[in-house]
């Protein structure tokens, strides 16, 4: 649990025989405000002997014990100034007797939504689920998804994502012992138990486009911001354009139009670096801009596990990773690619930067123009081990935070196994030659809010009589940072069919 600058109040739900609370109120040691609850009445839940020495252990030490609370029913149990709580727990819930994953699943979708009315801005939920309950890949085995109770979903439909998760070690709760359906007396097994801690995720923002201003060679010039830049646009390392005698140096946002893939970036940072040089000095001074940035970059890259190439051939796996595709069409002199520090004999690259040479404009002038560029992004995110750009842009201070003060380091992520939803989308388009499909992929950037993560062409075949040829295309959601429902993404669905209507002017099936 994270560190709190008060007493922490905690709350625990769907007890039994109230065993859990009472260690838990024995490791804490009274440091901690503990409400103890059950969905029985006293008189039932005392019926046990061992529930009913709880009970009175935890009133002894200070604690609140209620019964008959309805764990989905929260916020009607507490005062409006008792609903700050810490940490919620709920240890093996379930329906009872025979109920299937359907009626579970029920319960924790519920469990969660009432959950979200107490809890503090910054506080969690435990859940402790049996072996292959949670439907995530840390279950051994791990089950098939309709036969799991998907916690992971359940709770993003009430705004939460899992951030942790560990066995649920029956030996750190000397006192615990598990019981059945209603506090009857027979034990069910937690080996390979886990425990799953779900926080609140930030929302999902939905702008609307707006008009910026910015000065231009002396005039103020107005554009356009598409809805999908206005959380980046003033996100950005400082600008800098340094002349050093005929050497300069820019960094700033580049933008771009592309499919969707996990290092094409729309939106990134990039260096630059402008030496102009006299004809035929080129080539050395080439190798010079190449080997100083390898030096500074190769030790930058070092405590990754990534190692940097600086070769004269470019990468056969080499993305389009640059903002303007017509740089590649000048004369490259070395390619800086990434690959892993690995005894793979063919390891996958990906191309990070480019040294280049230009004539100088006019050509009547004895100048070359030698320069490289750095695409800042994908650096960072094998320095950091991140493998998802979105993350580069959240505003979760969870990411924020793990980089305070300029540290850079492996990247730890708060949003564990985050659900994925697969949709299809088919549609007519009278001239498939003139299909612009990385249009498609921007319409679905913006109407997700980046939260498509996949668009795959499954099939295509032509009309015999019309001569129409029909597209069906995949689409899969998953986002890397935020609790994304089932509603949220039936929502996206339905507005994506409408943009890409309306843009690509293709008639939907």
């Amino acid at each position: 649990m994270r560190p709190l600058h008060h007493q922490p109040c905690l709350l625990l739900v769907g007890e039994g025989n109230f065993s859990f609370s009472a260690s838990l109120c024995e490791a804490r040691n009274c440091e901690a405000h503990i409400v103890a609850t059950c969905y029985e009445s006293e008189a039932t839940a005392t019926r046990q002997a061992v529930a009913k020495s709880n009970i009175q252990y935890l009133r002894d030490r200070g604690a609140k014990v209620l019964f008959c609370v309805d764990c989905t029913k929260l916020k009607e149990h507490f005062l409006p100034a008792d609903r700050k709580f810490d940490c919620i727990y709920f240890n093996f819930p379930h329906c009872g007797r025979k109920a299937g994953v359907k009626k579970n699943r029920e319960l924790l979708a519920r469990f969660f939504f009432s959950c979200a009315e107490v809890l503090a801005e910054k506080g969690e939920v435990h859940v402790a689920l049996c072996r292959g309950q949670g439907g995530t890949p840390a279950d051994q085995p791990v089950r098939e998804w309709h036969n799991s109770w998907q916690v992971v979903a359940m709770a993003a439909e009430a705004g939460f994502i899992l951030s942790d998760i560990h066995p649920f070690n029956i030996g750190d709760a000397c006192r615990y012992k598990c019981t059945g359906y209603r506090s009857q007396d027979k034990p069910f097994h937690v080996e390979g138990a886990l425990n799953h801690i779900f926080t609140q995720s930030v929302p999902f923002q939905h702008p609307k486009p707006m008009i910026f201003q910015t000065e231009l060679e002396g005039k103020l010039v107005s554009f356009l911001v598409p809805e999908i830049f206005l959380d980046k646009i003033n996100r950005t390392v400082q600008d800098r354009e340094l002349p050093l005698g005929t050497f300069l140096v820019l960094s700033g946002l580049a933008f771009r139009k592309c499919k969707l893939s996990a290092h094409a970036l729309p939106i990134f940072h990039e260096s630059v670096f402008i030496c102009v040089v006299n004809k035929g000095t080129e080539e050395a001074c080439s190798q010079l801009l190449a080997e100083n940035l390898t030096s500074t970059l190769c030790a930058l890259l070092q405590p990754s596990g990534f190692k940097l190439d600086c070769t004269v051939d470019e990468p056969k796996t080499q993305l389009n990773t640059f903002a303007n595709p017509e740089l590649q069409l000048l004369k490259s002199k070395y390619f800086f690619s990434v690959t892993p520090d690995t005894s793979d004999p063919d390891p996958n690259k990906l191309c990070v930067g480019t040294v280049s040479t230009t004539p100088w404009q006019p050509t009547s002038i004895d100048r070359e123009i030698v320069y490289a560029s750095l695409n800042l992004d994908l650096l960072a995110m094998h320095v950091c081990e991140i493998f998802d750009w979105r993350m580069l842009w959240t505003s979760d201070e969870r990411f924020l935070n793990q980089f305070a003060g300029g540290h850079l380091g492996p990247f730890k992520s708060f949003s564990l196994y985050p659900v994925s939803y697969v949709h299809d989308v088919s549609f007519w388009v009278s001239k498939p030659e003139e299909f612009n499909e990385t249009q498609l992929h921007a319409i679905a950037r913006c109407v997700s809010s980046e939260s498509v993560v996949s668009i795959q062409l499954l099939d295509s075949f032509q009309h015999p009589g019309t001569g129409q040829t029909s597209l069906c295309y995949r689409i899969t959601y998953q986002s890397c940072d935020k609790a994304l429902s089932r509603q949220q993404v039936a929502t996206m669905q339905v507005n994506l069919r409408k943009e890409i209507q309306r843009c690509l002017h293709v008639t939907l099936r």
